[in-house]
């Protein structure tokens, strides 16, 4: 079962600083015991308002056997560390809060987790910030370390949604979106910075039809004749490591067969039309190639000859 996830929209009720929130927004889901996928997407600098993202992962959940199935997402305010830093560090806590999640709900599949997370399985939300839950209101800047909130910076908005496949699919049987709309106060500002931000997200689960794209994407690609790109493919949803550019990881999604869009967080979003037999191009008039797999054949040594030399 494909299964998108996606924080769709926030509203600024109150700015942190003094004039503007740089904001940078994380989405991640970890089903069962695989790796989390993660997704990041810079907002710039806003005030007061209301702001469509529709930042959203695409992952396979399984029909079975039951697994945990955590969806979380985070907004967090910073403009002074450098944005693959910002990145890193919040998709790297956020991994961490799924794995956790997945953990406590593992043990629970069938009861509420209400003990360990102070939510009934696949029901609830359970803000991060402004509660006292499970000690979550300091989880984000804990695990990324105060390094990177320096003066005004900070998390502003982040929360959790904890399902089991079988829940999951239930409730999003028959096209049904499950939408949750939730108020994060905030939490106290640094002495300067103005009054605590106030955010309202929305976000939303459904299930989508998989897409089965023209030629295989997943593997390593030829970009202006350097190799180095490498696309993993979960669902409908697009990873490409960047690491041999010194670049931060971008993040993607299949449209259809043919059409594929891509967000990279040090430059913008793009959209690419794929040709078969495997090239990608790009709207910025750029193409990539799939580098071709070498398979060697296997070297077979005459024992006779060998031994008798």
């Amino acid at each position: 079962m494909i299964t998108n996830f996606s924080l769709d929209s926030y509203t600024i009720n109150n700015t942190r600083s003094l004039r503007t929130d740089t904001n940078y927004c994380s989405v991640s889901i970890t089903v069962g015991t695989n790796p989390a996928i993660t997704k990041t997407q810079a907002m710039g600098d806003q005030g007061d308002g209301t702001y469509k993202i529709g930042l959203g992962i695409s992952a396979d959940v399984p029909a079975g056997p039951d697994v945990p199935v955590v969806f979380s997402y985070a907004i967090v305010n910073n403009g002074h560390g450098s944005p693959s830093d910002v990145q890193k560090g919040v998709e790297a806590a956020l991994s961490a809060l799924g794995s956790a999640g997945a953990k406590a709900a593992s043990s629970a599949i069938g009861p509420a987790v209400g003990s360990v997370l102070g939510a009934s399985l696949g029901t609830a939300v359970v803000p991060l910030l402004g509660t006292a839950i499970g000690a979550l209101a300091g989880w984000i800047t804990g695990e990324i370390g105060g390094i990177l909130f320096a003066n005004c910076d900070g998390p502003v908005a982040a929360g959790v949604r904890i399902y089991t496949s079988s829940s999951l699919a239930s409730q999003t049987a028959n096209g049904h979106k499950l939408t949750e709309t939730t108020s994060h106060p905030g939490t106290d500002s640094a002495t300067g910075c103005g009054a605590n931000s106030k955010y309202t997200t929305v976000d939303s689960i459904s299930t989508l039809a998989s897409i089965t794209p023209i030629f295989s994407l997943a593997g390593k690609w030829d970009s202006g004749g350097i190799p180095g790109p490498v696309i993993s493919v979960s669902g409908n949803a697009i990873s490409v490591d960047m690491s041999a550019y010194h670049r931060p990881a971008a993040h993607g999604t299949i449209l259809d067969s043919s059409d594929i869009t891509v967000t990279f967080p040090d430059d913008k979003t793009y959209t690419a039309k794929l040709q078969a037999p495997a090239t990608i191009h790009w709207s910025n008039n750029s193409t990539w190639t799939k580098v071709a797999t070498v398979t060697l054949a296997p070297h077979v040594v005459n024992l006779t000859t060998a031994v008798g030399a």
